[in-house]
């Protein structure tokens, strides 16, 4: 699959300690090369939203959008402070 990122969500990944950084890009990399939604391990579809999702990633929240054929990486958050802001009202 397809995978973009926005501009806040690489801002997001930089202030992050390099070790998650690391595992964020692994997981990008896994989405990368699932051909179907059941391949990507802990993708969840947001209740009461079709096109957002979100990749559990320990106690990291990766918000997705996905637009029909590819997914977009817009934010990536602590766990309680994912749920706040995402997805965007």
């Amino acid at each position: 699959m397809l995978i973009q990122d926005s501009k806040a969500f690489r801002k997001e990944l930089l202030n992050l300690p390099t070790e998650t950084q690391l595992q964020v890009i692994k997981c990008l990399e896994n989405i990368e090369k699932a051909t179907t939604f059941s391949e990507i391990s802990h993708l969840k579809k947001l209740k009461g939203h079709s096109e957002y999702f979100r990749v559990r990633l320990s106690n990291y929240r990766i918000g997705l959008f996905w637009t029909g054929q590819s997914f977009i990486a817009e934010t990536i958050a602590v766990r309680g402070n994912f749920y706040k802001k995402y997805p965007p009202k």
